[in-house]
């Protein structure tokens, strides 16, 4: 699967890692267009000293990379995930899956990030969020963590280090994401009716 995550801190990077890991291709997007240069010189995130960004995965500034994405990632903080998604809207194809990692409300709207995401992308994309009680070094580091995602009607929750799958069509997205995020998903909950 082509991925592209946007947010080249400390979460995005060790997302961009996993996923790759994960034999997918992977890009990094920066916002700045001296930070990518960097980050693909030194291929260091300075918010993950001692981990090497892998040569496979592609890092630069230009939103063009979205055009063959078939999942964006949207890894920026939130005071920023309005505009990344807003300047990345024009560049997505309909059906992209969309991906939250972002954690918080926005300030004034009391918008959650998947709703923001959704407002500025408009329709015909799935929208799902991985959320957890993990930390970038962690997943950096390939260290055993556990997160969940979730859609608006179902939610599968992801083991980095077990083995199991199973979807059905109510949980497409959510094991989607769940697959690509972790080495072994998916268990999927379907909320009671």
């Amino acid at each position: 699967m082509n991925i592209v995550v946007l947010g080249s801190g400390g979460w995005g990077t060790a997302a961009a890692m996993l996923l790759s890991d994960n034999g997918h291709t992977v890009a990094l997007w920066s916002h700045d267009p001296k930070k990518a240069e960097l980050l693909d010189k030194t291929r260091e995130n300075p918010l993950l000293k001692g981990v090497r960004i892998p040569e496979r995965i592609a890092v630069t500034s230009d939103l063009a990379v979205l055009q063959n994405a078939e999942m964006a990632v949207f890894a920026s903080p939130s005071f920023a995930l309005r505009s990344v998604a807003h300047a990345a809207a024009p560049h997505l194809k309909k059906g992209t899956l969309l991906v939250s990692l972002t954690k918080g409300i926005e300030r004034g709207t009391h918008l959650r990030m998947s709703e923001i995401i959704a407002q500025e992308c408009g329709e015909g994309y799935r929208i799902a969020v991985l959320s957890g009680p993990s930390h970038a070094e962690e997943v950096a580091r390939r260290l055993p963590t556990r997160s969940s995602a979730s859609t608006r009607t179902t939610t599968s929750s992801a083991w980095s280090l077990r083995a199991r799958s199973r979807t059905s069509r109510r949980c497409a997205a959510a094991s989607a994401t769940a697959a690509a995020w972790a080495t072994t998903p998916v268990r999927c909950s379907l909320p009671a009716r």
